[in-house]
């Protein structure tokens, strides 16, 4: 799917296929090019495109990084008030719940609790 795809929001569902697939040769470079190039002006739906990379990573077992872009689309949730991207929030802290004794699950609970 090309940049300009992606870039309109048509293209969040090209996300969820590689790089949700474990051992997939793509997913890294994949999710780290959305997550670099998706367009400032598209706020909301930067939440998207965190949340299924850090369902990736949270398949992959990265618990940190996948914590660490869940805090993130919480703070975009947040702040644009999008009932969906905080139902993608709390999906991703329930499949987060068997790590919940991790460092990283722990902050992540604050920052939700705390609302930072």
């Amino acid at each position: 799917m090309s940049k300009a795809t992606c870039a309109s929001g048509r293209g969040i569902r090209c996300l969820h296929s590689p790089l949700q697939t474990p051992g997939s040769p793509v997913r890294a470079g994949a999710r780290s090019t959305a997550l670099r190039d998706w367009p400032a002006t598209a706020v909301r739906e930067s939440a998207e495109v965190i949340t299924a990379s850090a369902q990736a990573l949270i398949i992959e077992r990265e618990i940190e990084e996948a914590a660490r872009l869940t805090a993130r689309a919480y703070a975009v949730a947040a702040a644009t008030g999008s009932a969906r991207n905080i139902r993608a929030v709390t999906d991703l802290r329930v499949q987060l719940r068997p790590f919940r004794g991790t460092r990283a699950v722990r902050d992540l609970d604050e920052r939700i609790l705390t609302g930072n």
